[in-house]
């Protein structure tokens, strides 16, 4: 037997090194520093690889561990799950009756007995037969078969749906797990004993029941919470693929082998558009419909949809104007992180909800609203609009060059704005009724109103005052100020007009020609001086 040392997360972020031996296995190791964790170890990571608990451990491994709660531990334990329930079912009532799981409803797996309802009864029995399965903590084995020999054991058992899966894989092996001689596949890694999943439960719903896991408490289980018209709508969506006939996998790529790929997306559209099509009448047909909410996560299709909607609504006689969310998340530099690092797009926090709300609200008295415009990419920020005075009368205009302006502030200036608003917050409490901010302006006086001239212009004189610059220079100097100081840190010209608001570029040029020309002079006075230096024999100093 042989000895070698492995380091081992020994409790979560705490790296030891371990003694292990070639016939130890990734489970003894997980048993001997799960009292330092919380929740069941159910995985681990090897080198940066995972890999299920009976695997033997290597000479020079790093072993960290996961538990039922993250998020490859948690797939692991419900595919576990999943692999318990069909055993149960089928000790129950063998070939006769077979467990079919379709869809995640909450923290669950929606499923339905084939060929069999259910009732309290079996729900029971299916219950109880998982728990005993747990206390015999039988192994969950995995073994490595010709593609070819897996769909053979498949046909033979008349499971065809995993016969067809299978005939359309690129791989010469697969992986089928076993459970007291029962065998299917998954795409996946697997605990290595039934005694791991004590943590479970079953709900009867609709036409099915639904099988319950631990979410965030890997101790208990995650209750059902689920809309009832998200199960209707996958159902239908379910009944579609039927109708189609390519409800599973194994139909779909049957289907695109033969050739009918495209007339199932044709087919698809048509169902949608047909669906989109009767909302869009049952919106019209309510009358006096202010506002239609589209929901789901990033990337979800929401704008596409709020679009299709919107061809229908106009096909109605209405008049829609969809309005996204992604116009109103703030500047990447003020988005909330997850416990991760990364910037949590999918929260409330990553959104001007304030913003928001007021833009809402004049939409629903009926004002005009100009929506804020945010590159989602960049995380820039669009003006569209601009404050104007003529004759003593403040209205809103578009910018000078009668386009969008887009812009990229420094850190430093996206704090003072969040500074800014947060005193407006603050004013807004204090006045109550009195304030009034009608245009939606960034910079305001104590009461929601426009700053006048006058005002702006004594402050700066105040500010200028205290800097030390002389008084001659005017608040409008500010932006000469700027563009010199950007040209001159090396900001290209094309930068500078945008950020000016410059028509072309070559207006910024005729402006600022004089900047350029002495940065030029400065480059040929800098390219004399190197000239000079090596002249004279002197090492290069670049």
């Amino acid at each position: 037997m042989q000895e070698y040392n492995v380091v081992v997360e020994t409790k979560p972020g705490t790296f030891e090194e371990v003694l292990a031996t070639d016939d130890m296995t990734l489970q003894q190791l997980a048993e001997e520093c799960q009292k330092n964790y919380r929740d069941r170890i159910v995985l681990a990571n090897v080198n940066g690889r995972l890999r299920e608990l009976n695997k033997k451990v290597t000479d020079g491994a790093i072993v960290s561990f996961l538990n039922m709660t993250e998020r490859d531990g948690k797939r692991t334990y419900r595919r576990s799950v999943t692999l318990l329930l069909q055993k149960a079912v089928d000790n129950l009532w063998g070939d006769s009756v077979h467990v079919r799981v379709f869809y995640s409803l909450g923290e669950g797996y929606y499923c339905e007995l084939e060929n069999d309802s259910i009732d309290d009864e079996k729900l029971a029995a299916i219950k109880s037969e998982m728990q005993r399965l747990v206390e015999l903590n039988l192994p969950i084995e995995k073994n490595s078969v010709k593609t070819e020999e897996a769909e053979h054991r498949f046909r033979d058992r008349g499971m065809k749906d995993k016969e067809r899966l299978l005939h359309y894989r690129r791989s010469s092996r697969v992986n089928l797990y076993s459970l007291d001689g029962m065998e299917d596949y998954f795409y996946g890694y697997m605990v290595s004993s039934t005694g791991y999943l004590g943590v479970f439960d079953l709900q009867l719903y609709e036409d099915g029941f639904v099988l319950l896991f631990p979410n965030k408490d890997g101790s208990k289980v995650e209750p059902l919470n689920t809309s009832n018209k998200l199960y209707h709508t996958l159902k239908q969506s379910r009944e579609w693929s039927r109708m189609l006939g390519v409800g599973t996998i194994g139909a779909l790529n049957d289907a695109i082998a033969a050739g009918k790929g495209e007339q199932i997306v044709l087919l698809q559209e048509a169902l949608m558009e047909e669906r989109i099509g009767a909302l869009a009448a049952q919106i019209a047909e309510r009358g006096n419909v202010k506002f239609v909410m589209i929901a789901g996560p990033s990337s979800s299709g929401k704008t596409s949809f709020s679009n299709r909607l919107s061809i229908q609504l106009l096909a109605k006689g209405l008049k829609p104007h969809p309005v996204g969310l992604d116009d109103y998340y703030l500047d990447r530099r003020l988005c909330p992180k997850d416990e991760d690092g990364n910037l949590d797009f999918e929260c409330l926090g990553a959104l001007d909800v304030e913003q928001f709300n007021k833009d809402m609200t004049r939409l629903l008295n009926g004002e005009a609203v100009e929506m804020p415009s945010f590159n989602f990419k960049t995380g820039q920020i669009a003006i569209k609009q601009q404050l104007q005075c003529k004759d003593g009368v403040y209205f809103l205009e578009t910018p000078k060059s009668g386009k969008c302006r887009v812009l990229s502030p420094a850190p430093v200036v996206m704090e003072a704005l969040k500074d800014e608003q947060q005193q407006q917050n603050a004013n807004k409490q204090i006045v109550g009724a009195a304030w009034e901010n009608k245009f939606n302006l960034v910079f305001t006086d104590a009461l929601g109103k426009n700053l006048v001239r006058r005002t702006v212009v004594k402050h700066f004189k105040a500010v200028i005052e205290r800097a030390n610059i002389p008084p001659d220079v005017r608040f409008h100097d500010l932006r000469h100020s700027f563009a010199v100081t950007s040209l001159y840190t090396g900001d290209d010209i094309k930068t500078v007009q945008a950020n000016l608001g410059h028509a072309t570029a070559q207006f910024t040029l005729d402006v600022y020609g004089h900047v350029t020309q002495k940065m030029r002079q400065e480059s040929a006075m800098r390219m004399q001086a190197f000239y000079n230096h090596v002249s004279a024999g002197r090492e290069s100093p670049y």
